[in-house]
């Protein structure tokens, strides 16, 4: 028996995005730099959302604060979705040819794109593809010509006469009529939505997407979508959201990338004590079983999102929360940064998660030592591709070697009480510069071995 490898087995994966710092924005609610495009009855920043709320963010606004971005290490912003939509969270779609007045309009658009490259930062955008919008043409020819429409075929519908009122239709996790799901097996299907996202990377520049709810979407429409797309342009990045094992999609060449919420979850239940460390290893390396190798360094890692508590709702603690976002930081993969977490941004329950961004604080130390933390992981080849070791644990100490070539990194967390004293020969802290093999109690440290 000899071993054969095809080329369309080997996994390549753009290596410009490998352990790559992503920031994730709701347009709408990180930054008003122009007022003039805001909708009518804009709420105050300081306001609490709502299932309707607008605040008036827009493209103008993130140009802004890009040099905010650049200071921090981001080296990819990802979008929420930024077509046309009638509602204020855009993941509802009414025509995927046309951007966002309220955001600034297609040339906005352009204009960010272009000055988030002039910086090095990358711009992912929202693609919703598993439904639309009730008021997308299609679906309104849908209602109004019934079982004659040209594309009744192009979503799942139960019977004649369709309505919203009914929702006698597939839809948005069966509780929202007002977003049917797209016939994704269909052929035209693919092609529209595959079309559509080609034309907005070449009429942008932009330099890939995250896909929502990828899982739910026909696994013939992402192998059309993968290919078509890397064919014109090999190195975009495709990430889709999957919240359980994604290895379907991932070995089969669908996508580049998925959100590894699993590891989220592992990561709040070390934080809030309801697992010790060595549980954690445990569970740490057999999510990671699930995956080829080359994966590791490009798995998203998040704590927070918008589909999510808030981290620091989720752990109750300011010093844990920036102990978890920093322990993002350090293992491997793409972690992801939800707006304002660098802050500490509260937020409970959808919509309470989507708060409008917090500017006129003054960063505490905390603050300022995760954006350090944040810094030098994006501009580490070890923390950004080296592999990952697990030191002998401590039920509340976590350490563990990241190597890259010949360089040697050592992470360790102490969740304990009392201050901790490692036993390895260290160079230098990373952030100090200093020879300290103290660890306090509730802390982190980043060290570089002899």
């Amino acid at each position: 028996y000899y071993p054969q490898i095809n080329d369309d087995d080997v996994i390549s994966l753009p290596e410009w995005a490998e352990g790559a710092l992503i920031y994730q924005i709701l347009v709408d609610r990180f930054y008003d730099q122009d007022s003039r495009n805001n909708p009518p009855h804009t709420k105050s920043w300081s306001e609490l959302p709502d299932r309707h709320t607008y605040y008036g963010g827009d493209f103008q606004g993130i140009v802004a604060k890009l040099d905010y971005l650049v200071d921090m290490g981001v080296e990819i912003i990802y979008l929420s979705p930024v077509f046309l939509s009638p509602s204020y969270h855009k993941y509802d779609v009414s025509d995927y040819s046309r951007i966002e007045e309220i955001y600034g309009g297609k040339d906005a658009l352009k204009d960010l794109v272009d000055e988030a490259h002039a910086k090095g930062i990358k711009i992912l955008l929202d693609g919703v593809f598993n439904h639309c919008s009730s008021a997308h043409p299609f679906f309104q020819d849908v209602l109004k010509n019934q079982a004659d429409s040209p594309y009744r075929h192009w979503f799942k519908l139960e019977d004649f006469p369709v309505s919203v009122a009914k929702g006698n239709y597939d839809h948005f996790a069966n509780q929202v009529p007002t977003m049917p799901k797209f016939n994704t097996a269909h052929q035209e299907v693919i092609e529209y939505l595959t079309t559509q996202s080609l034309y907005w990377v070449e009429e942008l520049g932009i330099d890939g997407y995250r896909l929502d709810v990828a899982d739910e979407v026909s696994h013939r429409f992402w192998r059309y979508f993968y290919q078509n797309l890397k064919a014109k342009h090999p190195e975009l990045l495709i990430i889709g959201e999957i919240w359980n094992y994604a290895t379907s999609w991932l070995i089969h060449r669908e996508m580049d990338s998925v959100t590894h919420y699993k590891l989220r979850q592992l990561m709040l239940e070390l934080m809030t004590n309801a697992i010790d460390v060595p549980t954690f290893i445990q569970r740490y390396q057999h999510q990671y079983a699930h995956y080829p190798t080359p994966f590791f360094t490009y798995l998203v890692s998040l704590v927070g999102s918008h589909d999510t508590l808030r981290l620091i709702r989720a752990v109750q603690d300011e010093c844990l929360h920036h102990l978890t976002l920093r322990l993002m930081l350090a293992l491997p993969g793409m972690p992801l940064i939800y707006y304002g977490d660098e802050y500490a941004l509260d937020g409970g329950e959808d919509p309470d998660n989507r708060r409008a961004m917090v500017w006129d604080n003054p960063p505490s130390e905390a603050v300022e030592m995760t954006k350090r933390f944040a810094r030098l992981r994006s501009t580490s080849p070890v923390l950004k591709k080296g592999r990952i070791q697990f030191l002998e644990p401590q039920p509340h100490v976590l350490r563990f070697l990241r190597t890259y070539q010949n360089q040697k990194y050592l992470i360790v967390l102490n969740l304990s009480q009392e201050d901790y004293f490692e036993p390895l020969p260290i160079q230098k802290d990373l952030l100090t510069d200093h020879q300290d093999h103290r660890v306090k109690a509730q802390s982190m440290r980043w060290y570089e071995l002899i």
